[in-house]
């Protein structure tokens, strides 16, 4: 479980035990969670500076009714070190806030940053990674001028259309 991504009760249904005793007892005894130093903290913000790398990516998803920014280093390949930071909401104020705690040195050493389209997360990038490239992910990319794209002229087309058939 600290090297694989599987639950307690997967492992506990492999070697025929309490799958929810076995994840208690992971949580409580054998995982360090009580001593971690930002438990306090971690229902609103995780930073782990360590991972920070000089190609990140920035994006938002919604985790438990609550929108999170994540910042990841992309050469981490969603393995263990990818994550850099995660923090409760996605205003340039709150997430700047806390990625204002990675020392300026670091900041200043990213040289991408892949993102979509999103206002709030352009704003983040060019107030904490100054010298850094921004890129837009290509799936953006290609849904804005693909499928957004092709449909807002078949739209366009049939209204002209229909315009045309009745006047």
């Amino acid at each position: 479980m600290d090297t694989y991504p599987v639950t307690a009760q997967c492992v506990g249904r492999f070697f025929r035990t309490d799958g929810k005793y076995l994840s208690r007892a992971y949580k409580e005894h054998l995982s360090g969670f009580d001593d971690w130093v930002q438990k306090e903290h971690a229902d609103e913000w995780v930073l782990l500076e360590q991972n920070m790398g000089e190609r990140l990516s920035i994006d938002e998803t919604m985790l438990h009714h609550d929108l999170f920014t994540f910042l990841s280093n992309k050469d981490g390949h969603c393995k263990k070190g990818t994550l850099i930071a995660a923090v409760k909401g996605t205003t340039v104020a709150d997430v700047t806030r806390h990625l204002d705690k990675i020392p300026e040195e670091s900041r200043k050493k990213v040289r991408e940053v892949t993102m979509d389209f999103s206002d709030s997360m352009m704003g983040i990038v060019k107030k904490e990674f100054p010298q850094a490239e921004i890129v837009i992910a290509l799936f953006h990319v290609m849904q804005l001028y693909g499928t957004k794209g092709l449909d807002a002229m078949r739209m366009k087309l049939k209204r002209g259309n229909t315009t045309e058939v009745k006047g």
